[in-house]
């Protein structure tokens, strides 16, 4: 078990670069930047055409060093910050492998269907591991999209999960009885969720393909993206939706746009928005 020793201060933008260059000459690898308290950090998706706002004036920055180097790092910082306005702290690292821990616990969603980290997991829970591809059933997008499922499946055969990220809803799907598929653009996001498939010994096949590599319709298709991309997908999930879709991921202040473009062709079943995010249900009378 080792220690480090944090540092930050709250100060302009413009002094950064100060602060990183005293924070680097003693051993730290880098900086984490924050906004500073009362600063909020709008972020921009890249198919957003308004011209990017400008980063906040001030922000909190936090560096680690060896606590050795205290003294000598407190010398340094002095010549150029008040030393009253740095925040130094202990931080042991085994302490660190398991504080996000914390956050991660079992989701149930329905009397059949809970999600849960290995380090909770319980006899038939669906075990998905936190990571880098989006979804554990935490987010209010995901929770929809799964409950989704849990309520539709009873007389379904197959589902798409599109951009399915960690692969939580086709593995969901799949745990339901339902013969599912997932795609997405990400390599990575594909393998996760394989592994996740392994993991919970559940046959569901993960690719990179696209929508119009899809000739025949599916009974259900999920797909927890932003409206944006779903809006440019709309024409094919319109084209393989064989009885039920069901969209998440969308703004509430962007729903409206996403259901112009589909209501003329689908049934809209309901829209439903927890925390500012819209999940939108479809039906296809044509099919049923």
């Amino acid at each position: 078990m080792s220690a480090w020793l944090s540092v930050s201060i709250e100060l302009d933008r413009e002094l950064v670069p100060l602060f990183t260059a005293g924070v680097l000459k003693h051993g730290a690898g880098g900086v984490e930047e924050q906004p500073a308290d009362g600063e909020t950090l709008r972020l921009t998706q890249p198919w957003e055409k308004a011209s990017r706002e400008a980063a906040p004036a001030r922000c909190r920055v936090t560096a680690w060093v060896d606590p050795d180097v205290r003294e000598a790092l407190q010398a340094t910082l002095s010549n150029d910050f008040n030393l009253s306005d740095l925040d130094f702290r202990e931080a042991i690292e085994e302490d660190w492998e398991d504080m996000w821990k914390q956050h991660h616990h079992r989701i149930p969603i329905s009397d059949t269907l809970t999600i849960s980290p290995p380090w909770e997991a319980q006899p038939g829970d669906l075990i998905i591991p936190p990571g880098n591809a989006f979804g554990i059933g935490d987010h209010p997008t995901t929770r929809a999209c799964l409950e989704a499922i849990d309520e539709l499946t009873e007389g379904l055969s197959t589902c798409l999960d599109v951009g399915c990220g960690s692969g939580i809803l086709a593995l969901a799907a799949a745990r339901n009885g339902l013969s599912a598929e997932g795609i997405d653009t990400d390599p990575i996001s594909v393998r996760a969720a394989e592994e996740n498939a392994s993991t919970n010994s559940l046959t569901v096949r993960f690719s990179t393909n696209t929508l119009s590599h899809f000739k025949t319709p599916r009974d259900l298709i999920v797909a927890n993206l932003f409206a944006e991309v779903l809006s440019e997908m709309a024409p094919e999930l319109i084209r393989l939706t064989g009885q039920h879709l069901v969209l998440a991921g969308i703004m509430e202040s962007k729903a409206s746009s996403l259901m112009e473009i589909i209501s003329p062709h689908l049934t809209l079943v309901s829209a439903n928005t927890t925390d500012g995010w819209t999940c939108l249900r479809y039906r296809n009378d044509t099919k049923i």
